[in-house]
């Protein structure tokens, strides 16, 4: 029985295939020379994650419940049948800034499914940048801070590594045969100055904060007192933070279109 229970886990966490990976820019703008860049963050959508959950226990063996949560976010109850009796777990997402309601119950649901293990493995990636081609896949948008003028552009979502991609001979959605356990990624000894980690200090100012960040908070219209305060209540989690960001950045721009 717990063969079971471990296998049907293992299934549910496997990789999905590339083409079901969706991408979305946390954050984009122009380097000094001129250039485009976007941070690019991969996610499943609702739709892969319900036809994980209907090929591995089942259309009739899961259910997902929504209440609101803190500051009018959605919480979502994710509920798989085991052993006959229903087992929960849960987690929320705050309000989004497009489509509040949809936005939320998409969210939340997918941040259930991640308790669940389902695209838990995407959040083991590294940062990773998109590639800026006049063919690219999705649609991005820049403000070059040398004439105040935005720069649309057009992107290609990077590579994943060994790891995040289904073995070749292994069919994951149909339930066939269990997936193997997967690789993580080498862990380096040392994190490279990249990575948006806040410093170990016992106070936080601006000047601790990436230069790309500031730049962010400046073009919102964000004081430091108030940058501050967000940065504190979301732990110096500076990519979350630079998402929150760059969607209000969006939802600004399309307002003014």
């Amino acid at each position: 029985m717990e063969n079971n229970i471990k296998e049907m886990l293992q299934r549910l966490a496997a990789p999905f295939p590339e083409s079901a990976v969706k991408w979305r820019a946390a954050l984009s703008g122009i380097n000094g020379k001129g250039d485009a860049y976007v941070l690019a963050v991969p996610y499943i959508d609702a739709r892969a994650i319900q036809d994980r959950l209907d090929q591995v226990v089942g259309a009739e063996n899961w259910m997902a419940e929504y209440r609101q949560g803190a500051n009018n976010g959605t919480m979502c109850k994710l509920s798989l049948r085991i052993n006959g009796q229903f087992v929960s777990k849960e987690d929320g997402a705050d309000i989004s800034e497009i489509e509040p309601i949809k936005g939320g119950i998409s969210n939340s649901f997918r941040r259930a499914a991640v308790v669940w293990g389902i695209g838990r493995y995407l959040y083991k990636l590294n940062q990773m940048y998109g590639t800026v081609t006049d063919n690219g896949l999705y649609k991005g948008s820049a403000k070059d801070r040398t004439n105040g003028q935005w720069l649309n552009f057009r992107w290609n979502p990077p590579k994943l590594p060994p790891f995040a991609i289904p073995e070749p001979n292994l069919k994951v959605l149909n339930g066939e045969k269990a997936v193997a356990a997967q690789k993580e990624p080498t862990k380096p000894a040392v994190r490279t100055a990249s990575a948006p980690v806040a410093p170990i200090k016992s106070e936080i100012t601006m000047a601790d904060v990436p230069a790309s960040l500031r730049d962010l908070f400046a073009e919102l219209q964000i004081s430091d007192a108030k940058a501050l305060d967000l940065l504190k209540r979301k732990a110096y989690n500076y990519s979350e933070v630079e998402r929150i960001l760059q969607g209000i950045r969006v939802d600004s721009v399309a307002a003014g279109a």
